[in-house]
């Protein structure tokens, strides 16, 4: 109930990210490829569909007269950034389009409830998994572009890209499955 909870609050959202230029350096055999959007410094992105959390293995869960804890892991996805508007260049080709990326973020939460009050205990991200790119634009710049920047991109630290907004996201997700395992739970109490 909880994770279903979490899936219906998150359908159709869209969070904005910002990601700093000076931490994107993808290459294609060792050659420099480009990638800028309108602001000079950042890469400016979406991320979507982060409506799909689901555990990994069964959870542990702890229940005593004063004390609850549930602690699992879990996955969402796959999550999908937009960065639209990105001018890509390599040697003389330049082409503006979208890179997009899907993943699926695997993490661990741990929510612990007392006399006293119930919050998030921890969370981590265990891993960014089934990760994809695509550079879309219709041009036949693009269709090259989109073979480099995918090469380029893949064969990058795949958390380079995305890590800051992953950890937003995982932070997030956290946060919301606390919220509403902590609400269960004084429904339980309660009764």
């Amino acid at each position: 109930k909880v994770l279903s909870s979490i899936n219906t609050a998150n359908k159709g959202k869209v969070r904005d990210f910002i990601i700093p230029d000076q931490t994107i350096n993808p290459t294609f055999y060792g050659f420099k490829v480009s990638l800028k959007s309108g602001d000079p410094v950042a890469l400016k992105s979406s991320v979507s569909n982060f409506d799909g959390l689901s555990r990994l293995a069964d959870t542990e869960n702890c229940s005593l007269p004063i004390f609850s804890s549930v602690d699992g892991q879990f996955t969402v996805g796959p999550v999908v950034w937009t960065f639209p508007n990105t001018t890509t260049s390599f040697w003389f080709l330049e082409s503006v389009g979208s890179i997009v990326q899907t993943a699926e973020l695997s993490m661990e939460i741990a929510v612990v409830q007392g006399t006293m009050d119930c919050r998030l205990e921890a969370f981590k991200l265990l891993g960014i998994n089934n990760l994809m790119y695509e550079f879309a634009d219709e041009t036949w710049k693009g269709w090259i572009l989109g073979k480099i920047v995918s090469h380029a991109l893949s064969s990058m630290d795949n958390n380079q890209l995305i890590s800051q907004a992953s950890a937003d996201i995982t932070k997030s997700i956290a946060e919301d499955f606390g919220n509403q395992w902590c609400q269960q739970q004084a429904a339980i109490r309660s009764m």
